[in-house]
């Protein structure tokens, strides 16, 4: 009968395996990192001053991304596709504008006065 015996998954974390103890190392820029069958995996935590990019960490990111740090935790995020600003042509609130419609009547009213004018006489 053969036997198969597979090294659990385990973090390297600063120089030691997170489940069997033992040593391990990451690449010179990572702190924390996937071990899988002996060998460091992609990279979970960068040493201060490097920005993680795609489980790798860098020094400097290339041109497409900015560099973004949180705390001594650094990123690489990718820019906008375009240079160009964005702009919304709507309102800022999400309701929908109310489009109220108000109709005013003006009526007229024409009225005749008459007058008449009585004159008495008088003879003695």
């Amino acid at each position: 009968a053969t036997t198969t015996t597979t090294e659990p998954e385990q973090i390297c974390v600063f120089g030691s395996l997170s489940v069997t103890k033992g040593s391990c190392g990451c690449d010179s820029l990572c702190e924390v990192c996937e071990h899988q069958q002996g060998a460091a995996g992609d990279c979970l935590l960068c040493v201060d001053g490097a920005f993680m990019m795609g489980g790798q960490c860098v020094t400097d990111c290339p041109s497409t991304y900015f560099a973004h740090q949180v705390g001594a935790l650094g990123f690489c995020l990718a820019k906008a596709l375009t240079s160009a600003p964005i702009v919304s042509t709507q309102p800022l609130s999400t309701a929908a504008p109310s489009t109220s419609t108000t109709s005013t009547t003006t009526s007229s009213t024409t009225s005749t006065t008459s007058s008449t004018t009585t004159t008495t006489t008088t003879t003695t």
